[in-house]
């Protein structure tokens, strides 16, 4: 009984088969053959009057094969036996003039018109021919489509993209002229939608309780929003140069900010590594003082640029680019930029796995300290930044100029400046050698981690408090900071014995501290925990 199931239900399945195959396998033989190129094969097929808007399995008909080929002679043979121009993709429901548009053929273009097809046809995401013209660059297909009638302001309806943004974005600038001679609106923004942040979508997949430091819990900002896009800050994302002054020379507004975060121009081009363009933006009337919801500004984002933490995934480059970090420097707070402007909490895109001092309410004077930029610092305090702003949890620049946060792997800063940057706050700007970080932790619990000698000998010969206890104690792997009070919390030694799990153990450091006075209380939190083994008993002589 039950093979004789299996042979009924194999043949019902054979009978299906077989009745299906015309469908979707014999009637699409004009576009495969058109989708290999076969021109041959093509004038055979049509010869033999076979269905010439048969689509293959997507959709796809054999003038869809033609345009993307750009065949333009396969496309006339097809159009004079019937092809329509109408034809959709079943995903996206592109058209053969889609196709025509994306390779920008104005000849393929030019026939298809011709034939009074519309040329604001759209996409399912409302993408049009003239969008996809301007994304290929080729201005003679964007002259074409608006001279037969293409709208030169329509937007996509996913997110409110235009053709000059599309052309910006990919740096076309040829497609740029042409839109902007023919009334692009330079201003136009694209929608601002919300979106579930991180710390939401963390949250969901642990049943409310988010995850420690890649959240907003862990203090980093956490978009809400996206979009509000301009074509001047794609163009500026993208570093295309050449886009930004076409851009500029037409009217587009160099102060216009995102509308989802109040990110400026300016601003963009520096965190994406575009420190020319930046200064283009600057000389071309950019507002240096314009700051995004969460308190970047341009100058703060410049010392983050030379210094960005090394995280998951790569930070944009500037080696390439002519503009130093220091040049940009002068030229902001030459302009009016604010020395002492603060940052809210730490920005997004540096919130993989980043160092653990936290920078909310920092300035770009604490940043450069925190990088020990000793240059940068002075041109910054020559400019009128207060050396003394501590962050919101009252972290120093000298606490993050002598070490405090940092992490092997992932703090970036200067080479061999820290005690040059520690000796400027001191001696020259006054910073107190004994300030307390909302936990109690000091300037030297910061220069115990880098395990500097030198700098250790020097902050305790300036009057550091060797015996200093913060009032809390680092967790280790999959522990919880602890709040401590009296004689218990992480000691300096304590922070050359591997206060976290990623800061190493420095036994010589540890007994170097402990000779001057700090104590050691013998809590390894590194991942590798060095543990001095016992001693191995005597055996008794029988």
């Amino acid at each position: 009984m039950f093979h004789k199931r299996v042979i009924v239900g194999f043949t019902v399945v054979v009978l299906l088969s077989t009745f299906c195959l015309p469908l979707y396998a014999a009637e699409s033989t004009l576009a495969d053959a058109a989708m290999r190129g076969d021109r041959e094969a093509v004038r055979s097929l049509l010869k033999q009057k076979v269905d010439v808007n048969a689509p293959q399995g997507d959709g796809s008909t054999a003038l869809h094969w033609a345009a993307y080929r750009d065949d333009v002679e396969m496309a006339k043979l097809l159009i004079a036996s019937g092809a329509s121009m109408s034809a959709k993709t079943r995903l996206g429901e592109m058209t053969p003039l889609v196709m025509a548009a994306r390779n920008g053929s104005a000849p393929m273009l030019a026939l298809m018109l011709d034939a009074k097809v519309d040329p604001n046809s759209r996409t399912t995401n409302g993408t049009t021919p003239l969008m996809l013209a301007a994304a290929s660059g080729k201005a003679d297909s964007v002259q074409l489509l608006l001279d037969r009638g293409a709208d030169v302001n329509a937007k996509d309806v996913t997110n409110g993209q235009t053709a000059l943004m599309f052309a910006a974005a990919s740096g076309r600038v040829d497609a740029i002229r042409v839109l902007l001679a023919r009334g692009a609106d330079a201003n136009a923004i694209t929608k601002v939608s919300q979106i579930i942040s991180m710390g939401e979508r963390y949250k969901k997949l642990t049943d409310g309780k988010g995850t420690r430091g890649i959240t907003s819990e862990a203090g980093r900002s956490d978009p809400t929003s996206m979009g509000g896009m301009t074509s001047l800050l794609f163009a500026a994302r993208e570093g295309h140069m050449t886009s930004i002054r076409e851009l500029v020379a037409g009217g587009a507004n160099v102060n216009l900010v995102n509308a989802a975060d109040n990110m400026s121009v300016l601003t963009s081009a520096i965190i994406n590594g575009h420190l020319d363009i930046a200064m283009h933006l600057l000389e071309h009337g950019a507002n240096p003082k314009l700051a995004t919801k969460e308190g970047l500004t341009p100058l703060y984002a410049t010392i983050d640029a030379q210094w960005p933490e090394r995280t998951w995934y790569p930070p944009p480059s500037i080696t390439e680019e002519k503009t130093s970090h220091l040049q940009l420097l002068k030229a902001l707070l030459d302009r009016g930029a604010d020395p002492n402007a603060r940052l809210g909490k730490k920005l997004w895109f540096r919130a993989f796995h980043g160092d653990w001092i936290d920078p909310e309410g920092a300035t770009a004077f604490w940043l450069a300290a925190k990088a020990n930029d000793v240059p940068a610092m002075k041109i910054l305090v020559a400019a009128g930044a207060n050396p003394n702003i501590p962050s919101v949890k009252g972290a120093t620049p000298l606490q993050a100029a002598a070490g405090f946060g940092l992490e092997p792997q992932v703090t970036n800063f200067a080479p061999d400046a820290r005690l040059a940057a520690v000796k400027y706050l001191v001696e020259e700007c006054g910073a107190n050698v004994n300030g307390k970080d909302s936990q109690g932790y000091t300037p030297l619990h910061g220069a115990a981690l880098t395990a500097n000698h030198e700098l250790i000998s020097y902050l305790v010969a300036m009057g550091a408090d060797v015996k200093a206890r913060a009032t809390n104690v680092f967790g280790g792997v999959g522990e919880s900071d602890k709040e401590v009070q009296g004689e218990v919390g992480d000691t300096v030694a304590d922070m050359a014995n591997g206060p976290k799990a990623h800061n190493m153990q420095y036994p010589e450091t540890v007994k170097f501290l402990e000779t001057l006075g700090s104590v050691n209380s013998n809590y390894c939190r590194y991942s590798a925990c060095v543990v001095n083994t016992l001693a191995t008993p005597k055996k008794k002589e029988p």
